[in-house]
């Protein structure tokens, strides 16, 4: 009688257990080389460009990947995880993309040897970076440029970026159109300051 009673208990407690099976992993990806802009001449010597450091807000400081409900609430996925921290990734796509746009600059990730200076550095604190219940992917951000360790340029940027899908791949496929944004942004800056 005992039996039967345990084996009924366990696949009723089994029914009842969390929905379970293999986390996927996820990274941001840098620019296509189809996504690169043509009308950006190269600078007319090489430089070096500083990347970081990055700053992320803390919620965001975990493997699972958060998404927003469009207000205060935000969720988490046990089974949808970033491959790496996502502060690296960040800054390791941001560098990236600059480097594919200013073909003629060598990108260093901080923290870089302080032998090293470079001619200009690129600092990122990010507010905001989810993907919200609508399936936009928001970002948020101050950026600065520096030269000899001197603020010279200070810009906020905002963007919200439309997933192609509701499955995690389109998400982060959208996040990483939203750094892409970034860093169009900056390279603009970059550019254009080189010149003055």
């Amino acid at each position: 009688m005992r039996l039967p009673l345990i084996v009924l208990l366990l696949l009723l407690a089994g029914g009842c257990s969390p929905k379970t099976g293999p986390a996927k992993f996820y990274l941001l990806q840098p620019l296509a080389q189809s996504e690169l802009r043509s009308d950006l001449a190269g600078w007319s010597s090489p430089k070096i460009i500083g990347v970081g450091p990055i700053d992320l807000p803390a919620y965001l400081d975990r493997p699972q990947l958060v998404t927003g409900d469009g207000g205060a609430q935000l969720h988490l996925d046990e089974f949808q995880r970033w491959a790496e921290p996502l502060k690296d990734n960040f800054t390791r796509v941001l560098g990236e993309n600059l480097s594919l746009q200013i073909p003629a600059s060598h990108v260093m990730l901080f923290p870089w040897n302080r032998a090293i200076v470079p001619d200009y550095q690129v600092e990122v604190q990010v507010t905001r970076f989810h993907v919200d219940a609508a399936g936009n992917s928001e970002l948020k951000a101050n950026w600065n440029i520096l030269r000899q360790n001197k603020p010279i340029l200070m810009r906020q940027f905002q963007t919200r970026v439309q997933s192609s899908g509701e499955n995690y791949e389109a998400k982060v496929a959208a996040q990483s159109r939203s750094v892409a944004a970034l860093s169009r942004e900056i390279v603009e800056a970059l550019m254009t300051t080189a010149r003055e």
